[in-house]
C-alpha cells in the first residue's frame, strides 16, 4: 500500500469547481399541502414521491437560449421550467452535472440538477429544495443507485431517497432517470435532530477540459477544494482542524481515541464497511470521491457520507483496487493504526449481518418489476431487454451472496 502523509504538498492548477403546461396544477412555492413534519423525522410531504410504486414523469423546459447557455456552459445554472407528473413549476434554475463518467451533453441524455429556489428565492418542491437527476448511461441495470443507497440506510447510515422518473425535455424523451434526494439544508433537517452543522462537497474538482484535476481529502495539498455546501463559512477550520489531527497522530498508537473527539468513528467504520458490501469503488474509501462531509451539531464529531453511486456493485480488481489499500486518508489512517482497525472489523461483521437481515432483494425485485417496461423503451438504454436483464441478474445474485465474499476481502 502506498501511505498518503496528510502534508503533501500542493497542486497547482485551476479549478472547475419551453413546453405546453396543459392540465397541470401549478406548484410556484412549493405545494400547497407540505406540512412537513419535525426535524430529523423520515415522513414528510415528499414521501409519495420516493417510493417504488411508480416511474413518475419529469418534463424540463427550455428556451432555445437556454439550451445554447448549458451547451456552450453546462455547469452553469439557466432558468427553466419544470413539471413533474401533474405538477409545474415555474422559474427554477437548471443545469448539467457529472464528471468524465457519467456526463453527457444536454443533446444527449444529461444528468440534471434542478434548484427549486435559484430563481424565486424560498421555492420549494413538496419540501424538496433541489432535484437531482441521473442518467444511468454507466448503470446497464438502472439498480445500482437505487439498491446502494438502500444499503447504507440498512446499514444505519443517513437515509437518501431515491425515485424514478421518465425524463422528456421540451416534451422529447430522454429516458429512464433516477431521481436522488439531495443532500442540502432540507435533506439535513429531515435525517438530522439537528441539521445547522457545515456540509461539505467532497468530489473531485477539475479544469472543464480535464487538463487538471485533484481529488479532495483531509490533506494540506487538496483540503482547500472541499466546499462548503450548506452551513456558516468559517474558513475551513473545521476541516483542517482534521487534516491537523491526522498529521499529529498519524503514527501515534493513541491516534485512533486522539482522533474519535473529532471524527464519529463509529459512522465512518459502517461507511467503510457499507462500500465494501455494495462494492461503491468511486466512493471515498477507496477513490476520494463521491462523498460528503458533515460536522453534526448533535455529536461535535465529523460524519462522511456516501454520495452518486452509479459506480456501486463492482469488485475493487474489477478497477484494480483492493479494500486493503484505501486512497481515503482516513482509511489509510485506519488501515495502519491496530486499534482503529480492529474496531473497523469489528464493525463490518455487524454491518453484514444487518444488511442481510433488511431482505434488499425484496426490494430489487419490485424495482425491476417496475422499470422493465421503461427501461426497454428508453433510446439511450446500454442495449436490449435481454442485455438489461443480465446486468440485473448480476445485482440480483451480489444482494443475496455478498456478504461472505465481503468477509473473506477483509479476512474476516
Amino acid at each position: 500500500m502506498v501511505r498518503q502523509d496528510p502534508s503533501g504538498v500542493a497542486v497547482d492548477g485551476g479549478v472547475e469547481s419551453v413546453g405546453e403546461q396543459d392540465d397541470v396544477e401549478l406548484v410556484p412555492g412549493g405545494a400547497s399541502d407540505d406540512t412537513g413534519e419535525a426535524q430529523g423525522s423520515d415522513g414528510d410531504a415528499a414521501d409519495w414521491i420516493f417510493t417504488l410504486d411508480e416511474v413518475h414523469t419529469l418534463d424540463v423546459q427550455l428556451s432555445l437560449d437556454a439550451l445554447q447557455a448549458l451547451a456552450d456552459d453546462p455547469y452553469t445554472y439557466v432558468e427553466g421550467a419544470i413539471t413533474f407528473d401533474e405538477h409545474a413549476v415555474d422559474q427554477v434554475g437548471v443545469r448539467l452535472k457529472g464528471a468524465s463518467g457519467s456526463f453527457q451533453p444536454i443533446s444527449s441524455k444529461a444528468n440534471f440538477k434542478i434548484d427549486m429556489n435559484r430563481v424565486v428565492e424560498g421555492q420549494e418542491f413538496f419540501g424538496l429544495e433541489q432535484l437531482t437527476v441521473n442518467n444511468n448511461v454507466v448503470d446497464c441495470s438502472f439498480l445500482r443507485e437505487t439498491m446502494g443507497y438502500r444499503a447504507f440506510a440498512a446499514a444505519g447510515m443517513p437515509r437518501t431517497r431515491t425515485a424514478y422518473v421518465w425524463v422528456t425535455v421540451n416534451g422529447n424523451d430522454k429516458g429512464l432517470y433516477t431521481l436522488l434526494e439531495t443532500p442540502d439544508d432540507a435533506w439535513l433537517d429531515r435525517v438530522y435532530s439537528d441539521g445547522n452543522g457545515n456540509l461539505y462537497d467532497g468530489k473531485y474538482v477539475f479544469a472543464e477540459d480535464w487538463s487538471w484535476f485533484s481529488r479532495v481529502d483531509f490533506l494540506i495539498s487538496t483540503e482547500i477544494y472541499f466546499e462548503l455546501e450548506e452551513g456558516t463559512e468559517v474558513g475551513l477550520e473545521d476541516i483542517h482542524g482534521i487534516t491537523q489531527a491526522l498529521i499529529d497522530h498519524w503514527d501515534d498508537p493513541d491516534g485512533y481515541a486522539a482522533l474519535g473527539a473529532l471524527l464519529d468513528w463509529d459512522s465512518f467504520h459502517t461507511q467503510f464497511a457499507t462500500e465494501v458490501w455494495s462494492g461503491h469503488l468511486d466512493g471515498y474509501y477507496t477513490n476520494n470521491n463521491n462523498f460528503r462531509i458533515y460536522f453534526n451539531p448533535t455529536t461535535g464529531l465529523a460524519e462522511i457520507l456516501p454520495w452518486d453511486m452509479d459506480y456501486a456493485f463492482y469488485e475493487a480488481s474489477d478497477w484494480g483496487m483492493s479494500w486493503l489499500s484505501p486512497l481515503g486518508v482516513v482509511g489509510q489512517f485506519c488501515i495502519e493504526n491496530e486499534a482503529c482497525w480492529a474496531a473497523q472489523l469489528e464493525r463490518a461483521d455487524e454491518v453484514f449481518d444487518i444488511i442481510d437481515a433488511a431482505a434488499l432483494g425484496q426490494d430489487l425485485e419490485q424495482a425491476v418489476t417496475l422499470i422493465t417496461p421503461y427501461a426497454s423503451a428508453d433510446p439511450y438504454a446500454c442495449g436490449s431487454a435481454v442485455t438489461i436483464a443480465a446486468y440485473q441478474e448480476v445485482l440480483r445474485t451480489w444482494v443475496v451472496s455478498r456478504s461472505p465474499t465481503a468477509r473473506a476481502r477483509l479476512g474476516l
